[in-house]
Order: C-alpha cells, then sequence, then structure tokens
C-alpha cells in the first residue's frame, strides 16, 4: 500500500512530466514546519492561500504534524514569497 510520501513524489514526477521540466531545473521542493495551525480547517485554508501562487505545483499541509512541504517553480516565485504568504495568513514559519 502506498503511504502519502510515495504518492506525493508520484504526483510531483507527474507534474514535470506534464510541465515539460526535469528535476533539478528551478523546480524546488521545501518542507516548512510551521506554528499556529489548530485543525484541519487551519491547513485547509493554507492549502487555498499556497496553491495561489504563481510556480507553485504541489503543497501538502499537515496540521497535526505542523509542516507544510511545498513544491514549486523558483523562476516564478520564491521562498521569501511563499513564506511572506503563510506568515500573512497568520501562521508563523519556525524553520526548513
Amino acid at each position: 500500500m502506498m503511504n502519502r510520501r510515495m504518492i506525493a513524489v508520484l504526483l510531483i514526477c507527474a507534474v514535470l512530466f506534464f510541465a515539460g521540466c526535469q528535476p533539478g531545473d528551478s523546480v524546488r521542493q521545501v518542507r516548512l514546519d510551521i506554528e499556529g495551525m489548530m485543525c484541519g480547517s487551519c491547513a485547509n485554508n493554507l492549502t487555498t492561500v499556497l496553491d495561489t501562487i504563481g510556480g507553485v505545483t504541489v503543497v501538502e499541509v499537515s496540521a497535526t504534524d505542523d509542516f507544510a512541504e511545498i513544491t514549486y517553480d523558483s523562476g516564478e516565485t520564491s521562498l521569501d514569497e511563499i513564506k511572506h504568504a503563510i506568515e500573512e495568513s497568520g501562521l508563523t514559519v519556525v524553520s526548513e
């Protein structure tokens, strides 16, 4: 049975394939530890915020484990922009 991480990796590969990108081009993946998520609704809201950022291709957010794993095109957005969006949503990025 496939776990969440394996499914996320397969989704990333599919996105890269269909987008015509080769891994390593300008595609980056980051895991950010986040404070302030109290429930699944908080995670859903953050997912929505991150999905609206141009260049973000894959988002996995866990309120239970307090993290967001984000795949993005660094040619379209930056890690600083992503962190800023998280902070603007009322959460705190504590580490990457």
